[in-house]
């Protein structure tokens, strides 16, 4: 035999129409896992599974005396440790011998098998991820909504922490660190603002004779009277007690005094709902150097002044407006 064909990427046997096996090259006995010699000079028959045997003589031989050819007839040949191997057979007489190149089919099931088990498995994997999506995309609705509401119950809770539960201004803390910005503001940009200070007139009398009820409502009414009158953009708070604060942006000595004045004229002229009331002001505007206790300083001294001097006005370093 000729060595290219004797190890051929295929099997090859040689046999007689009988079936007597004449020939093999080395591929055909490493897929029987035989030797030539143990196979040459056996019956084809001996190494066919049953199956294939009946196969054999039902089709295989009747086709090939009738066409002299048979291609890609499948076969399943029995190695000598007794596996079972599939193969294609593509055979031709010649010479009165029957020739047949031998393509082992194991691998190729294998390959089958697996592929059709990677399929199933990917069909799997694809269902559970689908399944894990809709549960992530579910996870993730809740996940927003969960954030929305803790994003609105923190901007709650900030607001809270800056507010005054009675008035709804703003508290100390939160002023004092507008007055900072400010002041940060005015050494930058060289621009003046005004702080005003007012105090309710004889609140203790008010509460003394109505009671703290009649105090809580006249300081609300008047949280609403100093919101009232003041721009859009100043800062309006309760300090505690009956002691407000007001901080007027971008604002000089004119602007400054003359709100003071406006918000003391607004509180006389009232009618009010529960106690009538009037209150006394104390202003400052911001100089160059000056620190925030500087500046409530001078605003409390002339909160002070108002108040010695008779209640129900607005003074402005140490002079009556």
């Amino acid at each position: 035999m000729d060595k290219k064909l004797d190890y051929a990427p295929c099997g090859y046997i040689v046999f007689t129409r009988e079936g007597r096996i004449e020939e093999t090259n080395e591929t055909m006995c490493d897929i029987l896992s035989s030797t030539k010699t143990e196979i040459n000079g056996e019956h084809l028959n001996n190494i066919l599974t049953k199956a294939s045997k009946i196969y054999f003589q039902t089709y295989f031989t009747p086709l090939l005396m009738m066409h002299t050819k048979v291609n890609e007839m499948y076969l399943t040949f029995v190695t000598s440790e007794g596996e079972e191997t599939p193969a294609l057979i593509n055979a031709q007489v010649r010479d009165d011998m029957v020739e047949c190149a031998v393509l082992q089919m194991k691998i190729r099931e294998e390959y089958e098998q697996q592929m059709l088990f990677d399929k199933r498995n990917a069909e799997r994997i694809l269902e559970e991820t689908d399944k894990a999506y809709r549960q992530l995309q579910g996870l993730l609705q809740e996940f927003e909504q969960k954030r929305w509401e803790l994003t609105m119950l923190n901007g709650e809770l900030e607001q809270l922490s800056i507010t005054d539960s009675l008035t709804g201004l703003y508290n100390r803390r939160y002023m004092e660190n507008r007055i900072d910005d400010l002041l940060e503001k005015a050494r930058e940009d060289t621009v003046p603002f005004g702080v005003i200070m007012i105090d309710i007139d004889l609140f203790k009398v008010v509460n003394d004779r109505f009671g703290h009820q009649a105090g809580d409502e006249v300081l609300k009414e008047l949280a609403q009277v100093l919101e009232g009158g003041v721009r859009s953009d100043d800062i309006v708070g309760r300090l505690g007690g009956e002691e407000f604060l007001i901080l007027l942006g971008s604002a000089g000595e004119k602007e400054a005094v003359e709100t003071g004045k406006r918000l003391c004229q607004l509180a006389a002229d009232k009618v009010w709902e529960s106690t009538a009331v009037t209150v006394s002001v104390g202003v400052s505007v911001y100089a160059e150097g000056d620190t925030q206790r500087e500046l409530l300083e001078r605003a409390d001294q002339a909160l002070y002044k108002s108040k010695a001097d008779g209640r129900n006005r607005s003074t402005y370093h140490g002079h009556i407006c």
